[in-house]
């Protein structure tokens, strides 16, 4: 529910085009990797610490560690 609620707010305040979405951590990583792939910038990430699958730490060290590998 919180998750919709941002993302409302994110598009009503017109601070952003498009907002993605995602159920936990591997299901965050699995689109950000994609994003890197098609070379789509990302400007705002909010995890909860913690998530299913792959908690929000987590996520955040593996998104790190992949934006490193692109530099």
């Amino acid at each position: 529910m919180t998750r919709f609620l941002l993302e409302g707010a994110l598009l009503k305040m017109k601070l952003t085009q498009s907002v993605v979405t995602t159920k936990n951590g591997r299901e965050f990583v699995a689109s950000f990797t994609k994003r890197l792939a098609e070379n789509k910038s990302v400007d705002l990430v909010i995890l909860n610490l913690e998530m299913p699958a792959m908690g929000g730490i987590t996520a955040a060290r593996v998104m790190r560690a992949m934006e490193e590998k692109c530099r």
